[in-house]
């Protein structure tokens, strides 16, 4: 049964709908949303708060590119931290913020098209 309301409300929706199997997506489902699963999980920043020195730890699920870039809490990149092809599994990498000032700061994490975001105060 087609939605009729639905289309009059999403009607950039129409092609992904008839492209997808119909009879397995529903409005509340990943798929519908255009959401991916992520490929980046068990992030951990320690120490965090830190007086300079701090490690990343991550998992990625596969492999492939990834960017991890320090920003400033107005999005101005500080520094990149790492931009080259890693292979899946655990990842670790290690930076110094004794260069800057006191204050809170943002890891940003691309790896295939997916996002994260971390805090990170510096004391």
């Amino acid at each position: 049964m087609v939605n009729t309301e639905f289309y009059r409300t999403y009607p950039d929706c129409i092609a992904y709908l008839l492209i997808t199997d119909i009879g397995e997506v529903s409005e509340e489902s990943p798929e519908f949303l255009g959401i991916k699963e992520s490929t980046i999980s068990n992030i951990i920043l320690s120490p965090n708060p830190t007086d300079g020195t701090t490690t990343l730890s991550l998992y990625l699920e596969t492999q492939g590119n990834l960017n991890i870039v320090l920003t400033d809490l107005l999005g101005n990149n500080l520094f990149e931290l790492h931009n080259e092809f890693t292979q899946g599994g655990a990842f670790a990498k290690t930076f110094s913020l004794n260069a800057l000032p006191a204050g809170t700061y943002f890891i940003k994490i691309n790896h295939n098209g997916n996002a994260k975001i971390e805090k990170i105060f510096k004391k």
